[in-house]
C-alpha cells in the first residue's frame, strides 16, 4: 500500500495557487510553513493524520490535510475576521465545486471518492505590533489506490 499524502497535499497546492484573492491581491499558499515574508494572509496546507481502512480488496485510505489561513493586522486596525471566512469561502468552492464532485486532481495512482471539511477552530493572537486571526478547518478524504 502506497501513503497518498504527500501527492494529496501536491493535488490542494496546484489547486489552490494563484486562484485565491482579497481585493485583487493573490494569497500565498504554502506546503508545511510559511516562508520568512508570507505577507499579511496566507495559507498553510499540511497533512495531520492518516487511517488505514484497507480491506482484503482494496487499499482504501484516509487522510486529514488541514488549512490553516492567517490573516495579519496592524494593532490599531483591528481583526477584520471576513478576510479569513472569504478566503476559507474560496478554498471551498475551489475543492467542492459541486455536491457530488470534489475539484482535485487524483494523485497519480489514488482515486480521491470523497472530500469533505470536519471541523473548524479559530485562533487570536496579539503581539503587540500585530494582530494575527487564523481559521483552521481540518478536511478529511477517502482515496482509494487504483495501482
Amino acid at each position: 500500500m502506497k501513503n497518498p499524502g504527500h501527492q494529496l497535499k501536491t493535488a490542494w497546492v496546484t489547486k489552490l495557487s494563484g486562484n485565491i484573492t482579497i481585493s485583487g491581491n493573490q494569497v500565498k499558499i504554502f506546503r508545511e510553513d510559511a516562508d520568512a515574508s508570507p505577507g499579511s494572509y496566507y495559507v498553510v496546507l499540511r497533512m495531520e493524520s492518516s487511517t488505514d481502512e484497507s480491506t482484503a480488496d482494496a487499499h482504501f485510505t484516509r487522510p486529514i490535510l488541514i488549512t490553516h489561513i492567517v490573516t495579519k493586522f496592524s494593532g490599531q486596525t483591528g481583526i477584520k475576521d471576513d478576510i479569513a471566512e472569504s478566503i476559507d469561502d474560496q478554498i471551498k468552492v475551489l475543492v467542492i465545486p459541486t455536491a457530488n464532485n470534489d475539484g482535485l486532481t487524483d494523485p497519480s495512482g489514488f482515486q480521491i471518492l470523497n472530500v469533505s471539511p470536519q471541523s473548524e477552530s479559530y485562533l487570536t493572537e496579539d503581539d503587540g505590533q500585530y494582530k494575527y486571526y487564523q481559521k483552521i478547518v481540518r478536511w478529511e478524504h477517502q482515496i482509494i489506490q487504483t495501482v
